[in-house]
């Protein structure tokens, strides 16, 4: 193995950096030999609040502001990425300080008053409505005016601005807003025919009698949980258990190629969420754009799947209709919880049952094309490739992290095909599923260490390679783990 594993490994990480160090480029802050500043951020003021971004790669506050490009100065860098992040006009009021003799730190006043919602957000802050900006949901997940010495430390991506920040903002003169509750005006006429129904929904469940709208809040509430990825990603070695590594390839192959394209639909189509525009109907934290809605569709992945294990696998008599209440419930909370339109929920659902349907027929066709491009490595090689240059062009991490998924797989399949290990044959249903917990353990252990990791670390770079990494080494402990098991019904014949 040490041979092949080493030249993989070896192209993997110097690839992976590719992405990582674009997302690096733009890092307030990133070091550097030369003296020339780098980079530069704004301190925006007003009152006591400071305008923070919320980073999508780190999870964390980060003053606006970014890398300086060629033929500028630091002070319209500074100008152009606070516009870019935040949408907010702003000039340069005077230089506050440098860090790490790269990076300037400017204070600024905007030209226009800062759009603030009136109603608190459940993380207790208010949001600046931002989707107009150029990068909003590419690298800003949302855009805050908040009090920095009321957040914690761990809550900052930059732990080096912490202590100035509340000098640097008592030297920043006041900048203007504008306190909102209803920006409809600026919505679609779709999305204002929708929002009046989002708000009958919630008023609906809060008339109901106290136990009975909280009997219904809880299962809305969990009925959200089936649209989370983490749990439609544990249900891979499940896929493998029971319809075989074909079936788990184009399993694969769908939820990846679903996950790019609602990715880049998002960023395309770049509809707000509903919170947006009346900020009282938020009741759960969500960010970035709506349309399509990613758990609607995971939630229809899912189901889906759980009506054919079911049916085929355990042999259990059940209606279609089951799975399909069931999507319609996550897609319901969804709604309810004011994070999507209704058009986000439809279109989702319509994309998740489309994608589960198009699977379930391509692992029951004998002769298909596509199932025997799946098992090369130089499939995989070229998707990976392309999600490469998606990734590098957008710096969407969804794309870096398919990568990974992709070029792991390629790496896989040329280990088995190495070994020359015996395509599709039949295993114990003991083997089998014994296989799959010990994968499942590995996945459950592998992630609460990333989590711990993450926690740790404040850069981009850091954090792309940390779930990259882990993705590569999971997705390869499942081909190789489970290479060549053939399809239960192959087996039972």
């Amino acid at each position: 193995m040490s041979g092949i594993f080493t030249r993989w490994l070896g192209v993997l990480l110097s690839v992976l950096w590719l992405p990582s160090a674009v997302v690096q480029a733009s890092e307030p802050g990133a070091q550097s030999a030369s003296l020339p500043p780098e980079s530069a951020v704004c301190v925006i003021r007003h009152e006591q609040q400071v305008l923070m971004t919320l980073d999508k790669f780190t999870g964390r506050y980060a003053l606006p502001g970014g890398g300086i490009e060629a033929g500028e100065t630091a002070q319209q860098a500074a100008v152009r990425e606070v516009y870019e992040e935040t949408g907010a006009v702003v000039r340069v009021v005077q230089p506050l300080a440098v860090i790490n003799q790269t990076n300037m730190v400017y204070s600024c006043v905007t030209e226009r008053p800062l759009p603030v919602a009136a109603h608190a957000d459940p993380r207790g802050e208010h949001i600046v409505a931002a989707w107009f900006a150029p990068h909003f949901d590419k690298e800003i997940k949302a855009v805050y005016l908040l009090n920095p010495e009321l957040q914690a430390t761990k809550d900052f991506r930059f732990k080096r601005h912490i202590a100035q920040l509340s000098k640097w903002r008592d030297q920043t003169p006041e900048s203007a807003i504008t306190v909102y509750t209803d920006l409809s005006a600026n919505a679609s006429a779709l999305h204002r025919l929708e929002l009046p129904l989002i708000a009958g929904l919630q008023n609906s469940v809060a008339s109901l009698p106290d136990i009975l709208s909280r009997l219904v809040s809880g299962v809305l509430l969990a009925a959200n949980l089936f649209g989370e990825g983490a749990l439609v990603a544990c249900l891979i070695p499940l896929v493998f258990g029971l319809w075989g590594r074909q079936a788990g390839l184009t399993f694969i192959f769908y939820v990846m190629g679903a996950a790019v394209l609602i990715a880049v639909a998002k960023q395309l189509i770049a509809w707000p969420r509903p919170f947006i525009y009346w900020p009282d109907l938020q009741q759960m934290n969500a960010s970035g754009f709506g349309m399509p809605s990613g758990h609607t569709y995971l939630s229809a992945i899912l189901w889906g799947l759980a009506y054919f294990a079911l049916r085929d696998g355990l042999k259990v008599k059940i209606s279609w209709m089951v799975p399909v209440l069931m999507v319609i419930l996550t897609a319901t909370a969804r709604v309810w919880l004011g994070v999507h339109f209704i058009s986000d929920v439809v279109f989702g659902a319509l994309f998740g049952g489309v994608t589960i349907w198009h699977w379930r027929r391509l692992i029951d066709r004998k002769r298909l094309d596509l199932q025997e491009q799946l098992n090369l490595p130089m499939f995989w090689l070229v998707i990976s490739v392309m999600l490469l240059a998606g990734a590098i062009f957008t710096q969407n991490p969804t794309l870096v992290y398919a990568f990974a998924s992709a070029w792991s797989i390629a790496l896989a399949l040329s280990y088995i095909r190495r070994k020359n290990w015996q395509l599709n044959r039949a295993v114990s249903a003991k083997y089998r599923w014994l296989t799959v917990a010990s994968i499942g353990f590995v996945l459950l252990v592998v992630w609460s260490l990333l989590k711990v990791y993450v926690m740790t670390q404040t850069g981009a770079l850091a954090i792309v390679m940390g779930y990259t990494v882990a993705l590569w080494i999971l997705t390869f402990l499942v081909f190789v783990m489970t290479a060549g098991w053939a399809h239960h019904s192959q087996q039972q014949a």
